[in-house]
This record gives C-alpha cells, structure tokens and sequence, in this order.
C-alpha cells in the first residue's frame, strides 16, 4: 500500500480551534527540512519511488510552511504599522478636543445620531484663534473650500475616480458632460471661466450657436441636479459671461486635504522635524486612492494637475520608502511600492526597492521574479532594457 493511500494520509479536521493546535517554529521548520534531505538521498539510492514521492511532498509542505510564517510575520508588521499611525493620530485628536475644551468622551448613540456635531461654537471659536497663529509656525496649503468654519456641504474626492457625497449619501447623477462641466469648475475653483473657453473645451468642433446651445443645457441640467441637494443656494454663478462655482459653498475637497499634509510634512522635515514630517507624508499617502479624475483618462485639460499631483504623491513614498529602509521596516516599503506599480508598472526605481528588501528577507527566488516583471514591464511599455543598478541587484539575487 502507498504511502499516500487514504489508510495512512487521512484528511485534516480543520474545525480544531488554532490554540489547540501545536504549530512548528521556523527552526524546527529548517530541522525538519535538513532530515527530509537525507531521506530523500536515500531514497534516491535504494530507488525508492513511494519514499521518494513521499518525501518531496513534505519538502514542498515545509516551504509552503516557511513561506506562510513570513506571510504572518509581514502581515503583523502592517498591522502594527497602522496601529502606529491610528495611535498617532488619536493622540493628535486628544490634544485637538483639549484646546478646544470638548470633552472626548464619547456620547451616546441616540445623541450621535440626533446631533452629529456638537458644540460647533467652540470649534469655530478655535479656528479662529488659530487663524492669528504665525503662518510659520505651521504651514497650511490655504485655500477657501477647507478654510471654512462650517460643516462642509459637499464632500468630493477627485483621487481616483470622481465621487461626490451630500450628507454621506452619493451623487452619482453628476456624470456626462454635465459632469465633465462641474469637474473643470471645480479644477479651475478659484476663476471664473468664459464662455468662450468652456466652449473651447468641450464643443471644440461644433458650431458657435450650437455650442452655446450645449453649454447652457448643459449648466441648465447641472443647475437642476445640484438644486436638489442645495436648494438655498446657487451653486453655479454666472457674471459677465462667465462661470463659476460659488465661493460661499462649504466643500471639503481631497486634493486639498492632501496637498495640505504634503506641504506640512516638507515643512517639518525642513524644521528637523523627522518622525512628525513622515507622519504627515504616511497621511497624505494614505489619501492618494488614485490618480487625478482616473475617469477622464483621455481628457487633455485634467492632465497638468494629474502629473502635479502624481510628481507629489511620488516624492513623498520616495521619502517614505528611504525612512522605512532605514528602520529596516521591509513590509512597509514593500507596500509603497507595490502601490506606485499599480499606477506605473515602469517604475524602476519601486523595482529596484523591491528586489532590495526582497535580498535584505533572504528571498533571492522574489527578487529573480520582480526583476523579471521589471524587465518585461520597460520592454514591453518603452522598448527598453533594465538599468546598470538593477542589473547589479539581479546579478546579487542569481550569485
């Protein structure tokens, strides 16, 4: 009877609760692993084919084992990389109620649901002593749609695809070229814009009048939507011949929370401010869910302040990346830089970074593969061969 036969290879319970199970360690792993070598030389000698298949099966369970562990070991890593940011932030929050003398205990779930934001008086109270605060001795990316001391109306995120949000229900009707329309007031939020441009934009191949005809459908039909969730006030202003959103409108934008935490980390590290700058940059990385208006992918308007946003979205992993490998905190750079692929699978540099803390972990088999995907990656999108320094890394991983 083989050795794999039912009678001898049963089926696991996998009901048994994990505390009852006794696990192996990684050393007892490589102990293993040294004994199911010399079993298999044996059994190559007395040509033991049923031994021999036995053993190679153990041999896989056991890097299979290996590689499950270290699985365990980065997922602890990433947990405790959020723990240490949620904990930074809460401490932050404390100390935000403190100087406004909100207690930060919580309150009863029929209050939160009946009132969401209490004492709204003293927050403003606040914001508005901060406001006399020296703006060096800390930095804000100013602008009026997060200066405003009331609770944001609208909330948009741009990063990614465009989603639109009143009183945490989503606006999914702001699509087409209405859409298209409120997206570019909203890019260019602080001027008005002609007539002429917008027609310029989005009808470039029509007739004047027909493009006119366009437009003020097209504002008609935005008008009539965005009534819907403001119904006291014009969201849309319309003063000699141009257009613009209304200043007065309380919106909370993502693109402008995150340049905030970008500027105020470069700010702190300029300052020597190490741990406080990256936990800024950790912040405003977090946020960058995608790259500017990811749903307008052929629109050229959209385009310069999608390469802005994406140049800052990289210096800020880069510094991340260069933090956490000197802390040796693999499993972070490992993330940063498997994200930056996602939106350029040509970032050689997120490769590079990758192949490194692959060889740092002792897995030279990752490090041949994402050379590999590197390699294919710049040959395939830019008809290139990899650089003389990921050449080095893959000659280290082979060697």
């Amino acid at each position: 009877m083989s050795i794999l036969d039912n009678g001898q290879f049963r089926e696991l319970n996998t009901n048994v609760p994990i505390n009852e199970i006794r696990l192996f360690a990684p050393h007892e792993i490589d102990g293993l692993l040294e004994q199911l070598n010399g079993r298999f030389q044996s059994a190559m000698m007395n040509n033991d084919p049923q031994q021999r298949l036995a053993v190679e099966m153990a041999i896989q369970y056991c890097h299979l084992y290996e590689s499950i562990q270290k699985e365990i070991v980065t997922k602890q890593e990433m947990v405790q990389t959020t723990v240490n940011h949620l904990v930074s932030l809460n401490a932050q929050l404390q100390n935000l109620l403190t100087s406004m003398q909100i207690d930060p205990q919580p309150l009863p779930r029929e209050s939160q649901l009946m009132h969401p934001v209490q004492n709204w008086d003293q927050v403003e109270q606040w914001l508005a002593k901060e406001k006399q605060v020296s703006a060096t001795e800390e930095p804000a990316h100013t602008d009026r749609f997060e200066e405003t001391a009331v609770v944001p109306e609208i909330i948009i995120y741009c990063l990614g695809n465009f989603r639109l949000f009143h009183q945490h229900q989503q606006i999914k009707e702001i699509n087409g070229i209405k859409g298209q329309l409120f997206k570019y007031l909203l890019l260019n939020r602080e001027k008005p814009i002609s007539k002429e441009k917008l027609i310029d934009i989005f009808w470039p191949d029509a007739d004047i009048e027909a493009a006119r005809r366009n437009l003020h459908q097209a504002v008609y039909q935005l008008r009539q939507l965005l009534r819907k969730i403001q119904p006291e006030k014009k969201v849309i202003l319309f003063e000699d011949d141009h257009y613009r959103l209304n200043p007065e409108l309380a919106i909370q934008l993502d693109v402008v929370s995150f340049m905030n935490h970008v500027e105020n980390g470069h700010f702190l590290l300029q300052n020597g401010q190490i741990e406080e700058g990256m936990k800024q940059y950790s912040i405003a990385e977090l946020m960058y869910q995608g790259q500017f208006l990811e749903d307008l992918p052929y629109d050229d308007w959209p385009r310069f302040q999608r390469q802005q946003l994406h140049a800052h979205y990289q210096t800020v992993t880069t510094q991340l990346i260069a933090y956490y490998l000197e802390q040796q905190s693999f499993t972070a750079v490992i993330a940063l830089c498997q994200k930056r692929l996602q939106f350029e699978s040509c970032d050689e540099f997120a490769h590079q970074q990758l192949m490194q803390c692959y060889l740092s972990q002792g897995q030279r088999h990752m490090a041949i593969r994402q050379y590999q995907r590197c390699a294919n990656a710049l040959n395939e999108e830019l008809g290139l061969l990899p650089s003389s320094e990921t050449e080095a890394l893959y000659l280290e991983a082979i060697q």
